[in-house]
Formats: C-alpha cells, structure tokens, sequence
C-alpha cells in the first residue's frame, strides 16, 4: 500500500496537455479509459471548464497518473434519469505500471472524493439551489462536515 502521505493531486493546465496526451495514446490507457478521440476530446473538456477539477496524481513528486471531476451534467443527455442533481463524474488512471496495484488510485481517488466535496461545499452549487458557505464556515467546520458526512456514510 502507498504511503497516502506520498500520493498528491495537484492541478492539471494546459502544460500538462503533453503528458496527458501521451499517456491517452497508450494501449494500456486506452484499455482502461477507451478510444484516444473519445479520451482526448474528453480531457479538453474536462480542462477547458470551470465544471472540472483536473488533477495530475504525483507519487513521490514525479507524476504517475491523471484524474478528474466533473459536474456529471456536462456530459448531456445520456444521463441515467435518477442521477441526483450535483453528482459528480471521477475518473483516474495510474499511467505509472510501477506504481499500479499499491494503493496510489485509492489515495488518489479519496485526496479527489476529498477535494469534491470541500470544493462543493464552500463554493456551492447555486444553480442547484446549493448556498455557498466560504466567508461562513472555516476550514476546520468544513472539515467537521466532512467528517460528520463520513461517520454517518460508514453507519450505513
């Protein structure tokens, strides 16, 4: 298992389009994620919105993987009927062989399970008909909603 002290997202730009791009076009990658088109066209969508968080997964300082979260309504009509509304869509892929199958897209799927929920709660989701609660809640009290959230998640 990989240490989660070791495992960190950080933001994805336009920088990070090489990489990614090379990683999209890699039979191994392609298996996993699907065609490079359908991958690629995705991706830029993903980068190109303010609906998306994208993530480069590094371990150990160096980049092993790429993730994202999207406001899963941005991907259209092809949505199941009952999605609730503020769902989100996350994705990952550990490009990495070395780093595959030791803990890495776990630590890297809950740092973005995290990061969702921090980011939809304190900036909202207006639209939806959710308030923002940056300016009145700390990051400690957002941090006792999440682990509030947790415990009764984990009840269940």
């Amino acid at each position: 298992m990989a240490d989660d002290g070791a495992v960190r997202l950080r933001p994805a730009s336009r920088a990070d389009w090489n990489l990614i791009r090379g990683w999209l076009g890699r039979p191994d990658i392609e298996a996993w994620w699907g065609p490079r088109s359908a991958t690629e066209a995705e991706v830029n969508i993903a980068l190109n919105s303010e609906h998306a968080l994208c993530r480069i997964i590094e371990a150990g300082g160096a980049p092993v993987g790429y993730a994202h979260a999207v406001d899963a309504t941005m991907w259209g009509d092809e949505l199941p009927q009952d999605l609730e509304p503020g769902t989100w869509d996350l994705d990952l892929f550990i490009a990495s062989e070395e780093h595959r199958g030791k803990g890495v897209g776990q630590a890297a799927l809950a740092l973005l399970r995290d990061e969702v929920f921090s980011t939809t709660v304190r900036d909202g989701r207006p639209e939806k008909g959710m308030p923002l609660w940056k300016g009145v809640l700390s990051e400690d009290d957002l941090a006792a909603v999440k682990a509030f959230v947790d415990s009764v998640q984990q009840s269940k």
